[in-house]
């Protein structure tokens, strides 16, 4: 072989060498690009309770890689207006199906928020259900305690300072409350039109205690 067909042989290896590695960043660079394409996805900005209206203020947008957004909620206008099915905690991502339309609460029933103290209150949390018990102090007469309403939905649930009691604390709630740091000193309970009057009577009295009901919640409205 002569130098002449020594040289081309060996421009034409690396060439192709070349090429050959070229082929392979460019594959390697594209599959990290896909790999690594990030998508607008929505999530929580503050805790939203499980039946009510979302606004712009509840929300805010984050950025997840593009294979990991397919059931989540990628646009604010898809929600806004509608209605949270299950309560989310702040920072949380909003499945699709976890929103629903129509009214925060049940057409015929009410919120109604009953002043409570540690014992009373259950330590209820928002998104459980409880059964609504009078006191005998006199109430219509009963004996012991005359159960109201049971499945009572709980749409909220306040401590001290006005604010909600973020469910995600829902395990060390009971905790808190021995401590007096987070004491549910009113809950706001869904319950029919029909014994709303009754039920807000027996507030005034201070006769209601809260029993964590062996209902099952609801998933959407």
């Amino acid at each position: 072989m002569t130098n002449d067909n020594r040289k081309k042989g060996i421009t034409i290896s690396l060439i192709l060498a070349l090429l050959f590695t070229g082929a392979i960043v460019f594959g390697a660079n594209k599959n990290y690009a896909a790999a690594t394409k990030t998508i607008d996805t929505v999530v929580a900005g503050r805790y939203i309770p499980s039946g009510k209206y979302i606004s712009q203020d509840d929300i805010k947008t984050e950025k997840v890689p593009e294979k990991l957004a397919g059931n989540l909620v990628q646009k604010p206008d898809a929600i806004i207006g509608k209605t949270a099915s299950v309560s989310l905690i702040a920072g949380q991502y909003i499945w699709k199906d976890s929103i629903t339309k129509g009214e925060g609460k049940r057409q015929g029933y009410v919120e109604v928020f009953v002043p409570t103290d540690l014992p009373s209150s259950a330590c209820l949390i928002a998104g459980e259900m409880a059964d609504i018990y009078v006191v005998d102090q006199g109430y219509e007469g009963a004996p012991g305690a005359l159960p109201l309403y049971k499945g009572a939905r709980v749409l909220n649930s306040l401590e001290q300072s006005g604010n909600e009691i973020d469910p995600a604390q829902r395990n060390q709630v009971t905790e808190m409350a021995a401590n007096g740091s987070k004491v549910p000193v009113t809950i706001g309970v869904e319950v029919p039109e029909k014994i709303a009057s009754a039920l807000v009577q027996a507030c005034s009295d201070d006769s209601v205690y809260l029993v964590k009901s062996d209902k099952l919640p609801k998933k959407a409205l």
